[in-house]
């Protein structure tokens, strides 16, 4: 019965279809549209084309929508998205993907949910604009940044602290999150020595969470007089505590007070300790040649590779330090012969050719590089003392590219010659080291 019934109506719908056509020919366009309406009210619609019925062709109202579909037809709404809901369906989107924070289907920005500074929604790493002078803590993200002292001022009105006596204890106890020290070494020629190969020892220290991911900064530490690598890191000086060069790195990484740095610390000697002594003309071709270049290829830094042209193009990014016969070497090395590789300066307790740094500083080939930081200083009672504060002042007073309380400073700490005034000055001088014009974001 329901089979003969269905072949009638079918057979109803191509009768009026035939005289629809057949009236259309008669009667014109108004009779064929009247007889199409009731072959579009007669029919099933049960096969959809692109919103179109394939049988009547009758175009679908969407009156209803189900996740984004017009539950008639089946065609997926055109979204036109309004604060993330589409006006003709009232689906809600759900930001599958973002792009620069920004919701790639809807345009709706996000509304970031920061964890350690990044968006735990959208994966958007904050971009810091500015920090509490105070608490330290970025206005967008409220994680805790270290201070960026441009011209000797951070942009959110800190300035730093400073000390002329021992740290507070904490600086020189262990850290909960410390660094880690790796022991490589390098092959050099001794080119005051018939460019004889020897093999060199070189420590490195990365920072507590160093990962590839991030760039860091670079800063060179020599050590004085018969020491050796170990001097500004792991070696153990009794001041009736035992002081490790390495705790205040980890302790001033961990509170903020400086951003993570990679601290390479070679020698400058070529055989047993405390003999034969390079000299400054042969550490200033082992950085050029072989210290940077190893530090550029393995490990995060700025430099895009060791090649001379990109450590050359990332020289704002690299650092050189040192204490005592150390502080000859950075001033030496560094600033007189390898200023196109280094433009932050740290030095301690010496100072012997101050006029012929300065001459080479404002070389024609250099008086362009600028030098964004230098640190000098040195123990009351040192008897470098004189060479120190002297040195400093001539150099700075010979260039128009450093000047003092902006970006050239020089600390009196109260003490002699040893790492007592050391750690306080390295500690002072990392705060302000490595200065970004952006201040502190």
């Amino acid at each position: 019965m329901g089979v003969k019934r269905r072949s009638k109506r079918k057979a109803l719908v191509i009768l009026l279809a035939a005289a629809a056509l057949l009236l259309a020919g008669c009667f014109g366009a108004a009779h064929f549209h009247l007889f199409s309406r009731v072959h579009q009210r007669l029919c099933r619609h049960e096969i959809w084309d692109n919103g179109v019925c394939a049988s009547c062709g009758l175009a679908c109202g969407h009156e209803a929508w189900e996740s984004g579909r017009c539950a008639v037809c089946g065609l997926p709404c055109e979204h036109v998205w309004e604060n993330a809901v589409c006006l003709i369906c009232g689906q809600h989107c759900e930001h599958p993907a973002y792009e620069h924070g920004i919701c790639t289907i809807c345009g709706t920005a996000c509304s970031h949910d920061f964890r350690e500074g990044v968006c735990a929604v959208c994966g958007e790493v904050c971009p810091h604009a500015g920090h509490d002078a105070v608490s330290q803590q970025c206005t967008v993200c409220g994680l805790k940044l270290p201070h960026s002292f441009f011209h000797g001022k951070c942009a959110c009105g800190a300035e730093p602290v400073f000390y002329d006596g021992l740290l507070p204890a904490e600086f020189y106890q262990d850290c909960a999150h410390p660094g880690t020290v790796q022991k490589q070494t390098y092959t050099q020629k001794l080119h005051y020595q018939g460019d004889e190969e020897v093999t060199k020892n070189l420590n490195v220290y990365l920072p507590y969470g160093y990962t590839e991911q991030e760039k860091y900064n670079v800063l060179v530490l020599i050590h004085g007089g018969g020491d050796n690598e170990d001097s500004w890191l792991t070696k153990e000086y009794d001041f009736g505590f035992p002081l490790i060069m390495k705790n205040i790195y980890d302790n001033m990484i961990e509170q903020k007070l400086c951003r993570p740095l990679i601290i390479v610390c070679p020698t400058t000697y070529n055989g047993p300790y405390y003999s034969n002594d390079g000299g400054i003309e042969q550490m200033a071709a082992e950085l050029r040649e072989s210290i940077l270049p190893y530090v550029a290829e393995h490990y995060s830094t700025y430099a895009q590779s060791g090649s001379l042209s990109d450590l050359q193009a990332a020289r704002e990014h690299f650092g050189i330090g040192g204490m005592s016969n150390g502080a000859l070497y950075a001033l030496g090395s560094g600033m007189q012969m390898d200023l196109d590789l280094f433009s932050n300066f740290i030095c301690f307790s010496g100072n012997s050719q101050p006029y012929a740094v300065a001459e080479a500083i404002n070389a024609e080939d250099r008086k362009t590089l600028p030098i964004p930081f230098f640190y000098a200083g040195a123990g009351y009672y040192d008897g470098q003392w004189q060479n120190t504060f002297y040195g400093f002042q001539i150099i700075v007073e010979q260039t128009d590219r450093l000047t003092e309380g902006e970006n050239a400073f020089y600390r009196d700490v109260d003490g002699g010659h040893d790492f007592g005034v050391w750690s306080v000055n390295i500690f002072n001088a990392l705060q302000m080291a490595f200065p970004e014009e952006r201040g502190g974001g």
